[in-house]
């Protein structure tokens, strides 16, 4: 069985982009914990698990979690229109799971349970209050964009609290790079020396960002080339 990041029925990655920042949903790692501001640009968020990993902690599973009301409201994995059921596919994969129960929820997920449920129990508190103390979710205009208007005061946060509850499993994998080769304003391929390439050219997501290792955005890359 092929089980990729979202598209089991097609075997097509997908990326996770406003789905991690809409109010209702958290994501957690083996632990049951949370460890990012899931509503972070998507770099960011790659950098921040490549990051856990290099300090001895790292991220072996991610689950994003939501509930029935974030169900109702949102389109999800492209084409699970709100209220459309997940796929039993991807129950049967074990990519997905389903319980009334937070406790039962962690359980299926494999994560410890008690963490679990405080975990959310913590993050159900802070969505409360509209401030995310632990990660910032929702302190940028990035996040913000991302996020529902019509919750607030903070459109990125909103309790898990309406079962049944839900457990997508997300893994993580390149979309490009900025890094790169480095080139000139002919986008031509330079040697270390600084003289170009002859018949090389690299644009986009090949070459060496202009914005060196920071996310200035969506479209970045296109805007470069």
């Amino acid at each position: 069985r092929e089980s990729t990041m979202l598209r089991y029925r097609y075997a097509e990655p997908l990326v996770m982009l406003a789905e991690r920042s809409l109010p209702g949903s958290m994501i957690v790692d083996q632990t049951g914990s949370r460890f990012v501001n899931e509503s972070t640009d998507y770099m960011s968020f790659g950098q921040r698990v490549l990051e856990l990993n290099r300090s001895g902690n790292p991220v072996s599973a991610m689950w994003i979690v939501f509930d029935q009301a974030y169900r109702n409201s949102y389109v999800f994995a492209a084409d699970l229109f709100p209220r459309m059921a997940i796929p039993e596919t991807w129950y049967a994969a074990g990519i997905a799971h389903r319980s009334d129960s937070l406790t039962e929820l962690g359980r299926k997920m494999g994560v410890p349970e008690a963490q679990f449920v405080r975990t959310t129990s913590r993050f159900n508190d802070m969505a409360r209050q509209g401030e995310d103390v632990d990660f910032g979710r929702g302190g940028t205009a990035y996040d913000r964009y991302y996020g529902d208007p019509t919750v607030r005061p903070n459109p990125n946060l909103r309790p898990i609290d309406q079962g049944p509850f839900y457990a997508v499993k997300m893994v993580l994998s390149d979309l490009g790079t900025c890094g790169g080769l480095r080139a000139d304003e002919r986008a031509r391929v330079l040697r270390e020396d600084g003289t170009p390439i002859g018949g090389l050219y690299a644009i986009g997501n090949t070459a060496a960002n202009a914005f060196g290792a920071s996310y200035p955005g969506a479209g970045a890359t296109i805007a470069q080339g």
